[in-house]
């Protein structure tokens, strides 16, 4: 069975091959919109909320626009990426 977690990590490794320009916020959006099309969340608010959460209980700054300020702390489009990927399976580990 694939599991949320599976598509995080395929889409990260590949975003070109799933997206236009395959950008952070390309992968962003379409994870997101993944999730609550699964409906694998019934907030009204973003699916990622409670991971932003644990980002930032580890040290990452809560800004106003965290997502882009996450991309912005990376060298590139896929260095954010593979570190938002290696985040994520880190999470889910503990939820």
């Amino acid at each position: 069975m694939t599991t949320y977690g599976d598509i995080v990590r395929a889409i990260c490794k590949y975003p070109k091959m799933y997206l236009m320009n395959g950008t952070f916020g390309e992968v962003l959006a379409l994870l997101e919109g993944y999730a609550k099309g699964a409906r694998l969340d019934g907030r009204t608010g973003s699916f990622f909320s409670p991971f932003r959460d644990w980002l930032c209980a580890r040290g990452w700054k809560d800004t106003e626009d965290f997502w882009r300020s996450f991309r912005d702390a990376h060298a590139d489009e896929q260095t954010a990426i593979t570190e938002f990927a290696r985040l994520w399976s880190e999470y889910e580990k503990g939820i």
